[in-house]
């Protein structure tokens, strides 16, 4: 009789320490992803202040706006100067408002799982909860690891959708800066002729 209850003890034993292993692994995983999200929310920010010092740079320079109508003047019977110019222009504002409009997109875009129950205390202490069915370590484990398995297909999805955004905001923000660059050349170039 003794050896049966040694042999239920070591599979419990066995199976508590399955569970610890699986919830500590659950909780790793979350960790790589949380950290994933920080590194998309920093990239968000950065892209932000760039666009923000961007627009501040060319909207702050009044001299600037006062002196392209003066040279688009100037310029006059040149056509082709001038539709690069406003083709520069045009690309320059739209690339900005997809940038501004993605990098929103990317802030707005939350995580909606929490990974616990919603009624914690009755979850854990009720008589009836049917959170802990069994009242020992291991179905707690279980119960933890899930939710926590469950949070983490949650948040990768939402860095998913984060790194997409992102993703379009570093394309139109290499297209707005691609699109200054050859605004400025042919802006100091009317300035020379």
């Amino acid at each position: 009789m003794k050896v049966g209850v040694i042999v239920k003890e070591d599979n419990n034993e066995k199976e508590r320490l399955f569970e610890k292993v699986r919830f500590q692994y659950c909780v790793d995983l979350y960790k790589i992803e949380d950290e994933k999200q920080q590194r998309l929310e920093g990239k968000s920010q950065f892209y932000l202040s760039f666009i923000t010092l961007f627009l501040g740079a060319v909207f702050l320079n009044l001299e600037f706006l006062v002196a392209l109508p003066k040279l688009i003047y100037k310029v006059g019977n040149n056509n082709g100067l001038i539709i690069a110019i406003y083709c520069t222009l045009i690309i320059l504002a739209v690339g900005i408002i997809v940038s501004v409009f993605s990098i929103l997109q990317s802030v707005r875009v939350r995580e909606h799982f929490n990974f616990y129950p919603e009624e914690i205390t009755k979850a854990l202490f009720s008589p009836t909860s049917e959170y802990l069915p069994e009242k020992n370590e291991a179905p707690m484990l279980r119960a933890n690891a899930m939710s926590f398995a469950i949070a983490i297909e949650d948040k990768k999805n939402v860095n998913d959708r984060k790194a997409e955004w992102l993703q379009i905001t570093a394309i139109s923000v290499l297209v707005t800066v691609f699109s200054l660059v050859i605004f400025l050349a042919t802006f100091f170039y009317l300035m020379v002729i």
